[in-house]
């Protein structure tokens, strides 16, 4: 699974885990401005990104075919011959016809899904679309 994948999936859990046992409203604990909360909001939020998680699956050819297919695609020295077998890939933006074409990076739908978190100390440079 992709780091990406991993670290969105903190940040969504990290949400819901915010609104545990909130009703909503305005919320000034802190001393800060006051910002509205509405948990049904951020639920439906949350549940959207993570349907868009589940229909851009990250893979490696490593992952997808199995070492025993990739021994019969492409005989005994198969590692030596790809290269970029680990590669990660999204199954939905980076295979055109069969064909990998993968940039070695996460889909840009991903990316463009943890910009909002590019402050968090676990955001990395290389997730900017």
């Amino acid at each position: 699974m992709s780091e990406l994948v991993e670290f969105l999936r903190a940040r969504f859990a990290a949400e819901l885990d915010d609104i545990e046992g909130y009703d909503g409203g305005w919320n000034d604990a802190d001393g800060c401005w006051g910002i509205h909360v509405d948990p049904e909001f951020t639920r439906a939020d949350v549940q959207a990104k993570k349907r868009l998680l589940e229909l851009h699956p990250h893979t490696t050819m490593r992952q997808d075919l199995g070492e025993a297919r990739l021994r019969v695609a492409y005989g005994p020295n198969w590692e030596k011959r790809l290269k970029r077998v680990d590669d990660v890939f999204c199954t939905t933006c980076h295979v055109e016809d069969g064909v990998i074409e993968s940039s070695g990076q996460p889909c840009e739908t991903l990316r463009l899904l943890a910009l909002p978190y590019v402050n968090h100390p676990d955001y990395r440079e290389e997730w900017k679309p």
